[in-house]
Formats: structure tokens, C-alpha cells, sequence
């Protein structure tokens, strides 16, 4: 109803999901998260996203001769997609950066470098401020037309017709979550900030 949030310190908060997330940011509760792509400084995190090579990795393992991946990402995953510059050289693949701001700019770049034949594939990376459902549906659309690999981020994409995508598995991260709440709860008050994340299971999805 748009009535702003107000928190104590003591307060231990569960936001799932990115939206519920960014509107607790800077509150003083310890804020515990599920689901969330971005996870900023202060927050203790259960596992959403698994480590990104993961998806190069699978790749590869699907389609061996793919060779130049299109990466689509935002501001806020540039320096994930720059870690991942070596390892995906290992995996002898080369990675088109397609840096975007929102979905319109995405969807432009793609339409440019697979206009310039610049790849063979496409990783959305988990950004959830460029990757749209419009993003998406372009994506798809050049994996069906063009048999052009579409690594995705979630496995409800998978379902919707994704070649594949590394996923958590929700029940894994609803338990972790949940622990942490407990534990959170039960702690005494912390003055530091910094909180360490949990590590968890994830699935490998494919279709």
C-alpha cells in the first residue's frame, strides 16, 4: 500500500525473491534472503545462484562445437561475466560480452551481433535487471530459428523451452533460508555488518 517498511535492529526479516529484497535494503533488520540474484554487502544469503562456469560447463557438454557465446548482462553482473573469462577459455570458448542497461538494449544487441554473425551461441547471465521476459523471448526465438543454443537462468525457462540452465533447487534454498532465520533469530545483536553466506545444493536442469 506503499507505506514505508520500519524495522529495529533486532528484527530478523526474510525477503524472497529480488523485488522483496530491494525493498528492504538499508533497513536496520538483519536481513536474510532467498531467491534473490543481487545480493548486497550486510545480507546473509541463502544459495540462489550457482557458480556461473557451471553453465559454460554444461554447455559445452550439449553442444561441443559451440565456440563464441553471447553473453547478455547489466551492470550489476559485469564483474561476474569477467570472471568468467578464463574459464571459459579453458573450455576452449570465447565470450561476446553483450553489456545492456534494460530488456530494449539487450534485445538490440542481441539482434546485432547474431545480424553480424558475432556468435554460435547465448548465456543470459542472472541478472534480473536485463534479462526480461522479452529478452527471453528473443532468445528462444533464435534458438528455434537458428538452432542457437539458449543457456538460460532459471529452470521454469528450461520448461518454456531453454536448452538448459543451472537452477537451486527451490525446497534446498526454502531450508537454508529457514535455518538461517532460526539461527539469525536466536543470535545475539551483531554490530558487523559483513555476514557470511551459506553454501548449498543446486540441480543441473537440461532439456
Amino acid at each position: 500500500d506503499g507505506t514505508p517498511l520500519r524495522f529495529r535492529p533486532t528484527d530478523v526479516v526474510l525477503a524472497v525473491g529480488q523485488r522483496a529484497l530491494d525493498d528492504v535494503r538499508g533497513t536496520p533488520a538483519l536481513v536474510v534472503s532467498a531467491l534473490a540474484l543481487h545480493v548486497p554487502e550486510g545480507v546473509l544469503a541463502a544459495d540462489a545462484v550457482p557458480p556461473p562456469e557451471w553453465s559454460l560447463q554444461a554447455l559445452k557438454a550439449a553442444r561441443p562445437s559451440v565456440k563464441r557465446v553471447g553473453v547478455v548482462y547489466g551492470p550489476r553482473t559485469e564483474a561476474l561475466v569477467a570472471r568468467m573469462t578464463e574459464p571459459a577459455r579453458v573450455l576452449d570458448l570465447t565470450l561476446v560480452p553483450m553489456r545492456s542497461t534494460d530488456g530494449p538494449t539487450a534485445v538490440h544487441a542481441l539482434f546485432g551481433r547474431h545480424r553480424a554473425r558475432e556468435i554460435d551461441a547465448v548465456w543470459l547471465a542472472p541478472d534480473a535487471d536485463v534479462i526480461t521476459p522479452q529478452v527471453f523471448r528473443y532468445g528462444l526465438l533464435m534458438q528455434l530459428r537458428e538452432r542457437m543454443p539458449l543457456v538460460a537462468v532459471t529452470r521454469q525457462q528450461v520448461k518454456a523451452g531453454a536448452l538448459l540452465a543451472v537452477d537451486a533447487e527451490p525446497r534446498v534454498v526454502g531450508r537454508q533460508a529457514a535455518a538461517l532465520v532460526n539461527r539469525m533469530s536466536k543470535a545475539p545483536p551483531v554490530t558487523n555488518t559483513s555476514r557470511r553466506a551459506c553454501s548449498g545444493s543446486t540441480d543441473r536442469i537440461a532439456s
